[in-house]
């Protein structure tokens, strides 16, 4: 039997009965915390603006406009412009600024999510639990989406001084802390100087949802990478294939799940040892589904979280 995710209402696994949760929080209630977080004299246009169609989603001064793209996406207040991205050229790996670099301590809450497909019934949309996020593990990095969690992350600095993240590590603590299984990953494969752009998390055998993970990203964009600026901002197309023992409808076929979704976290440095960051979740669907001649490049499902880092004390006396 395949585990649900958590519904972070009622605390129990969540189905196409009890899923999503009592209360939705719309699209625009998430991005009002992003825009406020990430900036102190960002202006607010009217909604009737948004639904109007208005392109300024925003009024930022010099100093904010250099992230001007990915926030300004994010301004709009809209899931519909969060659509799959056109990947041409092969995504270089992330470089973080410098006060990145070390150790944290991270707590995640989910604080919402929308159906927001504009041609798909939601009580269709409920049922596919194949979904990304409708299942545990179906989201690498966020392995039990309803659920609160928390976990270590690192940022390392390379010979050339570049702040990377330690992905390796990384998707350990996160995957090991959303299922509560400190021994439910057994390892990570990943090259980044070769390819960054794969990484292979093999599982427990037997694990309920999956015994194997594929991560293959195909588009990356950062903005705001400087020493002066104290925001970050990046989004990551990801398409998962997750491998797992055969299902009790289909007892001599091992499991395959493949699910596409984009990552958009915004980062604020509150002080050297707090940071502050939101993450967007937009879903699309498979072009195997028989959904997607409806939801072609849509997102169908966003997922909002907010995270708190606080530097290690590790890190800290370094």
């Amino acid at each position: 039997v395949l585990e649900t995710t958590t519904n972070p209402k009622r605390g129990e696994a969540a189905t196409s009965a009890v899923w999503p949760p009592v209360r939705p929080f719309s699209f625009a209630e998430m991005l009002v915390w992003l825009v406020v977080m990430s900036s102190q004299a960002v202006v607010l246009t009217p909604r009737r603006s948004f639904v109007g169609g208005s392109a300024a989603a925003l009024v930022a001064t010099p100093r904010q406009a250099r992230a001007e793209e990915l926030r300004a996406l994010l301004g709009k207040r809209d899931a519909r412009v969060l659509k799959k991205p056109i990947f041409n050229a092969v995504p270089a790996a992330f470089a973080y600024p410098l006060w990145f670099a070390g150790e944290w301590e991270v707590t995640m809450r989910f604080s919402g999510y929308e159906l927001c497909a504009t041609k798909i019934p939601k009580e269709r949309l409920v049922e596919n639990l194949d979904l990304p996020g409708f299942r545990k593990l179906s989201i690498a990095d966020v392995a039990d989406v309803g659920k609160e969690v928390t976990f270590r992350k690192k940022f390392d600095t390379t010979a050339k001084g570049k702040v990377r993240e330690d992905r390796k590590f990384n998707f350990n603590a996160t995957v090991d802390a959303h299922l509560g299984d400190d021994t439910l990953v057994a390892d990570v494969a990943l090259d980044d100087d070769r390819n960054p752009n794969r990484v292979t998390i093999k599982l427990r055998e037997g694990s309920r949802n999956g015994e194997r993970i594929e991560l293959f990203t195909n588009a990356r964009r950062s903005e705001g990478n400087t020493d002066e600026e104290d925001r970050f901002f990046t989004a990551e197309s990801i398409r998962q294939v997750t491998f797992g023992p055969p299902t009790f409808s289909q007892p001599g076929v091992p499991r395959t799940v493949i699910g596409e979704y984009q990552l958009f976290y915004t980062y604020r440095k509150l002080d050297e040892d707090r940071l502050r960051a939101n993450l967007l979740t937009a879903v699309y669907v498979e072009p195997q589904d028989s959904m997607f001649q409806d939801a072609f490049d849509e997102t169908v499902v966003v997922y909002s979280h907010n995270l708190d880092f606080r530097r290690s004390q590790a890190s800290r006396e370094e």
